[in-house]
């Protein structure tokens, strides 16, 4: 199967089922064929880059008559599937064309969630303010990201992934730590900001935001949420809870 006989894009999951049903002679797929979709965007190139890339890295075969993973008995949406890196170059060529501001702007947003705010970024970067924003309305503009109700989000899962899982672990810590100090300095939620702080190697120093975001969810008599984050608070290290 070649690319000049896929269709460019496949809006629909029902489409990429169908397509993973004609080359895997499978009647269903239908739950590995949802993230097949899901980690491309729908790209018909980029759906059979990660087919081929998948089979090479011996996490897809044929196994009688059938498509097979090793996560099939365990997985519930097949997002143990590695990320194709011929995708994530595409993906990163694509970024990179945008400039140097905007791959920083991306890549601490890629670890900040859904809904991040601008200044978060720009405290994270060294970013000036002029910068940020022309850098934000370049994403925009291509497509990379949207604007939302809570500030920005990625218009697509597979950009985010693509990002991340290009970070070497010591930048990925660092930018953590950096999005802490700016969501903290912005009042957003403590388990947030404690979230950075233990992804960024810093566990003692979230064990004051786990207790505080405790204390609010006892506040508003959320008590599941209340013990899971005191339970995270005594994982950081803290005693006498």
């Amino acid at each position: 199967l070649s690319p000049d006989k896929l269709p460019k894009d496949m809006d629909s999951e029902a489409e990429v089922l169908a397509l993973v049903r004609a080359l895997s002679g499978s009647p269903g797929a239908r739950v590995f064929s949802r993230r097949l979709h899901d980690v491309t965007a729908g790209n018909a190139l980029f759906i059979l880059e990660s087919l081929r890339d998948l089979f090479s890295a011996g996490v897809l075969w044929r196994e009688h008559g059938d498509w097979a993973t090793p996560f099939d008995d365990a997985t519930q949406d097949y997002r143990e599937l590695p990320l194709s890196p011929s995708v994530r170059d595409a993906v990163l060529r694509r970024i990179d064309r945008l400039g140097e501001s905007v791959r920083r702007l991306l890549e601490a947003a890629c670890l900040a969630g859904d809904g991040f705010a601008l200044d978060w970024i720009g405290a994270s970067t060294a970013l000036s303010e002029l910068e940020l924003v022309d850098a934000a309305d370049r994403a925009v503009h291509a497509n990379i990201l949207v604007e939302s109700a809570g500030g920005y989000r990625f218009a697509h899962d597979l950009i985010r992934r693509s990002l991340d899982d290009a970070l070497t672990a010591e930048r990925r810590k660092l930018l953590h730590r950096r999005l802490a100090g700016a969501m903290d300095s912005h009042d957003a939620p403590a388990a947030d900001v404690a979230r950075h702080l233990e992804a960024g190697g810093r566990r003692s120093e979230a064990i004051r935001h786990r207790i505080r975001a405790a204390e609010a969810a006892a506040r508003m008599y959320a008590l599941a949420e209340a013990l899971a984050q005191y339970d995270a608070a005594i994982a950081d290290g803290a005693s006498g809870i």
